[in-house]
């Protein structure tokens, strides 16, 4: 991990190299401890557990917990409410999650369960308006949703996708609210030739999942955000390698035709204001990271 501190002029100085274990496949940040200062979370896929860096040692000393089987990828936040971020690892080599809820001293109270072969994606949301993060993630062919009981414990899986297709995975999952009835809705990409839309309803069922095609083979990430600041939520994908494309929602669960960003390689992206401008800019990842601000 190569960590750049930033400056008030939006420039970096006084670059930090920690270790973050074996095969650092994901990496998120967190206050793990509730003191106040952020920690840095790391899954370590060759060695089955996942590596803290703690932020009051400026992230010099470290801790490990283990997980699943080969954990690739991780969500991190406060799932029993104590102010202690929480997190949750999707493990491809057993086909299991790895729930971590922080003790109250030290270390984690850990829950792995097994979710389905093809397992390969996670994501915390609160789905019911009740105020704490509920657990989506994939396996065996179903997007499944699980509950969250208020302490950090978990009910039995809710099936809100079944694959059409067999044990085709779920590799990406956004969740936003993207018909504006105040309830969160649920994006995520079938395989990589599909998106798919699962829309909530007020009675707390979920909507026939809506299938949309895209270039067979290519879609890789799907976040959602409200990109041209219209006050609605939009999708941001990765088709292929050379393209990143916006769909702009309409407010009431319908999307515009892709607008196609050509990039030279895209392996990645996140969305931010970089420029604290108010505008939300893209960053991508390749053969070269480039920054695309937005121009209003």
């Amino acid at each position: 991990m190569v960590s750049r501190l930033g400056t008030s002029s939006g420039s970096f100085y006084n670059t930090q190299t920690r270790t973050m274990g074996d095969g650092p496949t994901a990496i998120k940040m967190g206050d793990f401890n509730n003191d106040g200062i952020t920690d840095i979370m790391a899954t370590n896929l060759n060695k089955d557990r996942v590596r803290i860096r703690w932020g009051h040692s400026n992230w010099q000393n470290w801790s490990f917990y283990s997980t699943g089987d080969g954990p690739r990828e991780l969500v991190v936040g406060d799932l029993n409410g104590d102010g202690r971020d929480d997190f949750v690892t999707a493990n491809t080599g057993d086909d299991t999650i790895t729930i971590g809820v922080k003790r109250s001293g030290s270390g984690f109270r850990l829950n792995t369960l097994y979710v389905g072969t093809g397992n390969s994606s996670v994501a915390l949301a609160d789905m019911n308006n009740d105020g704490d993060l509920d657990i989506l993630h994939d396996g065996a062919g179903r997007l499944r949703l699980r509950l969250n009981n208020g302490s950090g414990s978990f009910g039995s899986p809710i099936t809100l996708v079944t694959s059409p297709t067999g044990n085709t995975s779920f590799p990406s999952i956004a969740v936003a609210d993207v018909d504006g009835d105040g309830f969160r809705d649920v994006v995520a990409n079938h395989g990589y030739d599909d998106m798919v839309l699962v829309r909530r309803t007020a009675w707390g069922q979920y909507r026939t999942p809506e299938f949309a095609a895209v270039n067979p083979g290519s879609l890789r990430k799907i976040q959602i955000h409200d990109m041209d600041d219209d006050g609605h939520r939009d999708i941001v994908t990765i088709e292929g390698t050379t393209t990143i494309n916006i769909y702009l929602g309409n407010g009431n669960g319908t999307f515009s035709s892709a607008n196609v960003i050509d990039t030279p390689t895209t392996f990645d992206f996140e969305v931010a204001d970089f420029n604290n401008d108010g505008f939300l800019d893209l960053l991508h990842s390749g053969n070269q990271t480039r920054l695309l601000l937005a121009n209003p």
